[in-house]
């Protein structure tokens, strides 16, 4: 646990070397409020056993199973910050993936786990693709119901961007061990996309007006920083990181979600769900499945639309609150990898032991990444043959706190699929307002196998969710710096507006 300590104030100590200079982060005005709340945050670590006492005495609500998302993380007399958050983490992600009605998306008033083949409450959000439209019109929300959700924009699961400086990085996909493609799709909730449309942020035209500038005084939403609708607030104006509040719809904020999805064997394909050359059996009852449409490659000339039965084995949730900012959290089925207490299993989706046919956590597939259909697997080369299984352990272990929330949380969530699930771990902002709080989190790595299979402990950028979504931005302007998009990745999709 020490070492744990000591790695804190490593990770914060390379925080301030980056920030003076990498210069991502140079807001002069804020250096020396940003320099006091890095100083408190180093005198606030616990030590270990503090932090461990912290965990297993936290007196945390025991509330049933709700529906209901909540608005802000509840503050509990006797807990640290970090259990708070992780309990909030775990309510969402069960609200999210509650039961939903067919045909308004709303929650069904059944438990949880009396539904296991209903669609989610998070299936019926918009995907980046029906918003940020090519001609920058004003878009029309789905209106989605059981006829329509399993159509969505899909895209193979990749491994790091164009511009990464590690060659065969980029845009790899991550193939499972029985040889598919794991897919991967986004999603954004009703009062994000509401924000959107209201301000015309589609067209980036109407982006273009912000800047990184930071004023404490600063009352136009439509210049200065970009901020995306934070929680409910009692008093909006004291939160100039929010700067629109959704004070009604639930008084939810911003959610994006970032799904993962594990292709699985047709039943005429495979008899028993034996998949390809592998004699292991996916237990489809451990596991949330249903079918996805979407365009796959099936040639270097063609795409074809493709539907298939998936599982899902990976989940990120940013949610912007009033409270703490953005909350990331991110969830993983239990046999996508072995971890250091799991006891010898049958098999993992993304981890065969004594495979050697790929270096772990590297990509090996090779271009062009094409689909075969009608045929288990289908992640195939431009020859038809299989593309070579992804060997993928875990970098960077699962939190303390979140081990020990996902015990009770398993409890209350024993009688369905989802006690199969478990919290990796949470990020959020300290100090939301301070322009530094983005990168001095004590929990400095954080990665899903699913959805960063690649990230190694030296990308010192990219190594956790802040890490990566500092590096957000707004589409390209006629300004000389590129202007922060609020950690949000989604508004460089905008296109501008032919003249």
């Amino acid at each position: 646990m020490m070492k744990k300590i000591t790695r804190h104030l490593l990770a914060i100590s390379l925080v301030v070397l980056t920030c003076c200079v990498g210069g991502y982060f140079l807001f002069t005005a804020q250096e020396a409020r940003a320099q006091s709340h890095i100083e408190n945050l180093v005198s606030s670590i616990p030590n270990d056993s503090d932090l461990l006492e912290s965990i297993r005495s936290c007196d945390l609500p025991q509330d049933s199973l709700t529906s209901e998302i909540p608005a802000n993380p509840a503050s509990v007399t006797g807990c640290t910050l970090e259990p708070e958050i992780s309990d909030f983490a775990w309510q969402v992600f069960v609200a999210l993936n509650w039961p939903a009605d067919c045909w308004d998306g709303n929650p069904l008033n059944d438990v949880i786990g009396t539904n296991p083949h209903q669609p989610r409450v998070w299936e019926f959000y918009d995907s980046p693709d029906n918003i940020f439209l090519e001609d920058a019109t004003e878009p029309e929300p789905g209106t989605r119901n059981c006829d329509n959700y399993i159509s969505s924009s899909l895209h193979l699961s990749e491994g790091a961007a164009e511009d990464d400086d590690d060659e065969g990085l980029d845009d790899k996909p991550l193939v499972d061990r029985w040889g598919n493609y794991i897919l991967s799709e986004i999603r954004i909730n009703p009062v994000e996309v509401d924000q959107i449309i209201k301000n015309k942020w589609y067209d980036a035209n109407n982006l273009s007006d912000y800047t990184n500038e930071f004023s404490d005084e600063e009352v136009d939403l439509t210049t200065g920083p970009f901020a995306l609708v934070c929680s409910y607030s009692l008093d909006p104006d004291k939160f100039y990181h929010c700067r629109e509040h959704n004070n009604d719809d639930g008084d939810v904020g911003g959610i994006e979600i970032k799904a993962a999805w594990m292709v699985l064997c047709n039943e005429d394909e495979s008899e028993g769900e034996m998949c390809g050359e592998e004699t292991e059996i996916i237990n489809k009852d451990d596991y949330y499945t249903t079918t996805r449409t979407f365009k796959a490659q099936t040639s270097p000339q063609s795409w074809e639309d493709v539907t298939v039965p998936v599982a899902l084995v990976g989940f990120h949730i940013a949610y912007k609150t009033v409270s703490d900012g953005w909350i990331w959290s991110t969830f993983e089925h239990k046999n996508n990898v072995p971890d250091e207490e799991d006891d010898a299993q049958l098999y993992y989706n993304l981890f065969k032991e004594g495979y050697t046919g790929c270096p772990e956590n590297t990509p090996c597939a090779t271009s062009p990444y094409l689909w075969r259909k009608n045929e288990f697997p289908h992640a195939v080369t431009e020859m038809e043959t299989q593309q070579i299984p992804s060997q993928i352990t875990r970098e960077f272990g699962i939190f303390d706190v979140a081990t020990d929330l996902n015990e009770r949380w398993h409890e209350k969530l024993s009688s369905s699929i989802w006690q199969n699930y478990i919290l990796i771990g949470t990020q959020w902002l300290r100090s939301p307002e301070t322009p530094l709080s983005s990168s001095v989190n004590p929990q400095e790595h954080l990665a899903n196998v699913t959805l960063e299979p690649y990230i190694k402990m030296e990308q010192e950028q990219k190594q956790s969710c802040i890490g990566c979504h500092t590096t957000a931005a707004l589409p390209p302007n006629d300004k000389e710096e590129e202007v922060r998009a609020d950690f949000s990745f989604l508004l460089n999709n905008a296109k501008s507006k032919n003249p």
